[in-house]
């Protein structure tokens, strides 16, 4: 079995956390990766044990989670249900870690976290016979948060692509943008002649960019900012002048010392059904789930979806929680994130975290 290998120096920091981790803990081996849920196959792992001991614990874990994973893709719901249902010593511990499953095999227990953009955080480890101490349950929790955000760093963050490539991909697609500095102003405008004179969503006033509406001005600028400064991305709203609300990604952009950001934002004759419906194949998404999840990258609530689309809200919720498993996101802005990024993989991670989830 092959495993992607990790820079010499994450490497050296997941080596020292893992054997402070092991020694504490009291764990006779550990393991940590990520299982892909498509494959069944760990993409990346690291351990603190004997190279047999690795083997071990690599083939169990490894065997157990594909027999799970096969369980339960048909029904996503399933892996809720096997939350809900864990029974065994460490179920607190597994709860505050993040709502894991706890699967056994043998002396193996194996931790398995929500996927992220279809990759699972995992823990396996082999511990001593005996009841475990609230202690040693605190260090469990701590183990299992540390892969999960560990796997949060390497699923979001994605190379810098050249003005060049990225301008050539996004007229391909058909996807407009703006790349432009920390104060708004622009360093290249990549929206088609059509758009520009109608001028339907953006204001450029002294060569910098701005919008009408007086909030969601200081949202696009907070965002850009964040975007420069921080190298995190942002979700953010804009209205048209015939009062439709259309969505924005805000990303990263250029290297550090020359911060920007790239605004993405769909044109009023992109084929975003097409872009959209390739997307939904990818994460395996129904015609009904489709449908739904067209009204939510439109920036529809779940009751506007509903009127759209002629369900019942309750049904439209339903379709919702389906959606997130199957994409790994957990609000609106999420979804919108990970659509941006499958398109173009520009900048890092693009995420709102002031997003309030959809009720």
């Amino acid at each position: 079995m092959q495993h992607s290998s990790i820079t010499d120096h994450r490497a050296q920091f997941e080596n020292d956390f893992l054997r402070v981790f092991q020694s504490s803990a009291g764990l006779d081996a550990v393991l940590m990766g990520y299982f892909d849920g498509t494959t069944r196959k760990f993409t990346e792992t690291w351990t603190a044990c004997s190279a047999d001991d690795k083997l071990q614990l690599l083939r169990t874990a490894s065997t157990r989670l594909a027999t799970f994973a096969a369980i339960t893709e048909p029904d996503p719901s399933l892996f809720r249900k096997a939350q809900r249902d864990t029974r065994d010593a460490t179920v607190d511990a597994a709860r505050d870690a993040g709502q894991c499953v706890i699967l056994r095999a043998g002396s193996c227990h194996i931790w398995l976290g929500r996927q992220i953009a279809g990759l699972f955080p995992v823990m396996a480890f082999r511990a001593g016979p005996g009841n475990r101490s609230s202690s040693q349950r605190a260090l469990l929790r701590v183990g299992m948060a540390h892969v999960t955000q560990a796997l949060g760093r390497h699923v979001y963050s994605r190379p810098v692509w050249s003005d060049e490539l990225v301008e050539a991909t996004l007229k391909m697609l058909s996807i407009e943008f703006f790349v432009v500095g920390p104060a708004g102003e622009i360093h290249l405008d990549g929206r088609s002649g059509r758009s520009t004179e109608r001028g339907r969503r953006w204001l450029v006033h002294n060569e910098r960019l701005s919008l009408r509406n007086d909030c969601e001005r200081a949202a696009l600028a907070q965002a850009i900012a964040t975007a420069c400064s921080e190298r995190r991305g942002a979700i953010v709203s804009v209205t048209t002048d015939e009062g439709e609300l259309s969505l924005a990604a805000v990303a990263p952009f250029g290297q550090e010392n020359a911060p920007r950001a790239i605004i993405l934002f769909e044109s009023p004759h992109t084929d975003y059904y097409a872009l959209r419906e390739h997307f939904f194949r990818a994460f395996g998404l129904t015609r009904s789930e489709s449908a739904v999840a067209h009204e939510l990258l439109s920036g529809k609530t779940p009751a506007e979806t509903s009127e759209a689309t002629g369900l019942s809200i309750s049904t439209v919720r339903s379709y919702l929680k389906t959606i997130f498993d199957k994409t790994g996101a957990h609000r609106q802005s999420e979804l919108i994130s990970l659509y941006y990024r499958s398109i173009l993989p520009v900048g890092q991670r693009i995420a709102s975290s002031k997003s309030q989830p959809l009720t």
